[in-house]
């Protein structure tokens, strides 16, 4: 009978126990909420532009090529050639400073639960130190279970109740959204650390325009026709996608750039303040870039405007959260001799996107004429006269089988005196009938005309460098131009006409081209070369025509190069930071 008692009694209590159990299983689930605001600490952090691309620290534009994204070549007419390329903005890194993070941080911002793309509750607050804080009397109450969290700025609107996000374009470049998915909420409250990783919306975009002259600043305007709004789904935020294509136009000024005296750069690089900024979903090549004012290349861009349509290849999409640099690099276009004996336009050499080595600049098509790109080297020196003196020729001495006349017509006749190669390499070219000026060595090792030795050597000077020449550039030879030949530099490099090269004083030829000598400087720098100028802005050339004064062969003819005007000057065979600029009939 007691044995049946006890049974009874342990079956009872198992009875309550599992009723007990059952009822704590249904207080799971009984509706009962986590006050989540509370129980969950929310940490912000603020990701830079291009954060997660793979990128440190602010390297020069000739180094940028890895970040190339793609590139093209525009003939804009006037003999402007735009080089247009894409780039990564590698300016940033992914260490933010602090004064970036609080501007992020200002403003208020809404945080959004879901559970399986519904939108379950929301609190507003703000973030201070890295942390969102909900702002007084607000509460997230969530049931228990897995949750995916949104969290977005007052720059972002959202309606239905958190079914659908949008942006204005006025604030694609302030507009932030971060997401934490799959966060456990437990029923029993404990402490949690939710991290959202905030990232702009946007893309943004700064244009930077290289040159090899200097300019006053030139303004102009970007344009297109790109997405007006950004929408997304924020249940399932991705990125945000532009929609509604409207056109659209934003006024863009380059500031001012100066080469200065004895400046070794061979391009200088003008960027606009302010960056410009749009929705995944616009193409680059949607873009155009209008150059309406300042002056450039000798072109007045205010008369001439000038229309670069951003189409580069391949195309480029932008993505939210990254930072792209547009570099349009302005070139003259012209003509260059390249080291296979071909000639072709500046998109031909590799610095213009080509893939030909340039070795001189093209000034007489007809005449198969060309200039040097640097100045030529003898014992290690360019000024060679800190050696030799005389460079050119001994004193009073007839060197050249034609002479002029120093008197008030010697400018007429020069001109035409076209004979550099023959006055440099052929016997014929000296007065004796038989000395080659090119080769000629009064002890068997110093050259007896160190400036004609010095152009006739270029070619190794070419070689010795790393240029491999062929097609027979390997075996022509560069000679000391005459005073005809040096004047195509002023018509082809200048843009001058020949006949302004009359004699204007008693004894110089003198033209004002004030301003101009960038624009000569120009070509030669945009492919590394030496432009036509000293380190004081002023350079002195030899050439190869000589004069007689007085019956005493001690004069030829110079030509003096300077930012501000160019001189044809008869002078003594010898002089100060004097230099050889070789000329070549290819």
């Amino acid at each position: 009978m007691k044995r049946k008692i006890f049974f009874r009694a342990g079956l009872l209590l198992v009875a309550g126990i599992l009723a007990a159990c059952s009822n704590d299983n249904n207080s799971e689930n009984d509706g009962k909420k986590v006050d989540v605001a509370k129980a969950v600490e929310f940490k912000v952090n603020f990701s830079d532009y291009n954060a997660d691309e793979e990128v440190q620290g602010t390297r020069a534009a000739d180094c940028q090529k890895s970040d190339t994204l793609s590139k093209q070549v525009v003939d804009l007419g006037n003999d402007i050639l735009a080089e247009v390329t894409v780039q990564r903005d590698t300016t940033l890194t992914k260490a933010k400073p602090h004064p970036s993070t609080r501007a992020l941080e200002d403003g208020n911002y809404t945080l959004i639960a879901y559970i399986a793309g519904t939108p379950v509750g929301e609190i507003k607050g703000f973030v201070k130190d890295g942390t969102f804080m909900h702002t007084d009397n607000n509460v997230l109450e969530l049931a228990p279970g897995t949750y995916n969290f949104t969290l977005f700025n007052d720059k972002v609107n959202y309606s239905g109740g958190g079914y659908s996000f949008s942006v204005n374009y006025a604030n694609a470049g302030t507009a932030i959204v971060g997401r934490a998915g799959n966060v456990v909420i437990p029923p029993s409250p404990r402490h949690q650390q939710v991290t959202f990783n905030m990232k702009h919306i946007g893309a943004r975009m700064k244009l930077r325009l290289q040159c090899y002259m200097s300019h006053d600043g030139l303004g102009g305007k970007l344009s297109g026709t790109i997405p007006s709004i950004g929408k997304a789904d924020p249940s399932t935020y991705v990125r945000m996608t532009g929609e509604n294509p409207a056109a659209w136009s934003s006024n863009i000024s380059f500031p001012a750039v100066n080469f200065d005296a004895d400046d070794t750069n061979f391009y200088k690089q003008s960027m606009p303040t302010d960056y410009q900024y749009f929705f995944y979903g616009t193409n680059v090549s949607d873009l155009k870039l209008t150059l309406n004012s300042g002056t450039i290349y000798d072109t007045d861009l205010s008369v001439h405007p000038v229309t670069i349509d951003l189409a580069p290849n391949p195309a480029v999409m932008m993505e939210g959260n990254k930072s792209y640099i547009v570099n349009v690099k302005l070139m003259r276009n012209l003509w260059y001799l390249m080291s296979d004996g071909s000639i072709g336009l500046t998109k031909e050499t590799t610095y213009g996107g080509g893939t030909k080595t340039p070795i001189g600049i093209v000034l007489s098509r007809s005449r198969h004429m060309a200039v040097a790109l640097k100045n030529a080297v003898l014992d290690g020196r360019e000024d060679i006269d800190a050696f030799y003196n005389p460079t050119w020729a001994a004193m009073n001495v007839q060197s050249n089988y034609r002479i002029f006349t120093l008197d008030n017509s010697y400018s007429a006749n020069v001109i035409n005196d076209m004979d550099g190669r023959k006055y440099t390499w052929e016997p014929a070219g000296s007065a004796d009938g038989t000395t080659v000026k090119a080769t000629a060595l009064y002890d068997g090792v110093h050259p007896t005309y160190p400036a004609f030795y010095a152009a006739g050597h270029y070619r190794q000077q070419l070689t010795a460098s790393g240029i491999t020449l062929t097609n027979g550039m390997e075996s022509k030879d560069w000679y000391l131009p005459s005073w005809g030949e040096g004047a195509y530099i002023f018509s082809e490099l200048y843009r001058q006409d020949k006949s302004k090269l009359i004699q204007n004083t008693n004894s110089a030829i003198y033209v004002n081209i004030a301003g101009m000598g960038d624009l000569a400087a120009a070509p030669f720098r945009q492919v590394q070369g030496r432009p036509l100028l000293g380190g004081d802005r002023n350079g002195w050339y030899y050439n190869s025509t000589e004069f007689i004064e007085y019956s005493i062969y001690k004069y030829f003819g110079s030509m003096n190069l300077s930012f501000n005007s160019v001189n044809f000057i008869p002078t003594g065979k010898s002089g100060t930071r004097w230099y050889v600029r070789p000329f070549i009939i290819y």
